[in-house]
């Protein structure tokens, strides 16, 4: 994280100018009570530094793929003009 040199972790989308997060959640990585509390850590310890995060599951990113796609676009959108 560009907030935590020192404890790097995986993100699937990092949009710095944006100071935007993208995560594509699958059940088969927030199985266990402590990955989810990870993330969600993660979230707010981001959002204490000013980044944004957006989370997908399967079905959003493949029921709905339009509206993610817009989604992502409106949010990158009003964090260029803020």
């Amino acid at each position: 994280f560009p907030w935590r040199q020192d404890a790097p972790q995986r993100l699937d989308l990092l949009v710095p100018e944006r100071k935007l997060i993208i995560e594509a959640d699958g059940r088969r990585w927030h199985t266990r009570v402590a990955d989810f509390d990870r993330d969600r850590w993660r979230d707010n310890e981001a959002l204490a530094h000013g980044y944004g995060t957006l989370r997908f599951t399967w079905v959003h990113l493949t029921c709905a793929p339009d509206d993610v796609a817009s989604l992502v676009l409106r949010t990158l959108d009003q964090r260029a003009a803020a």
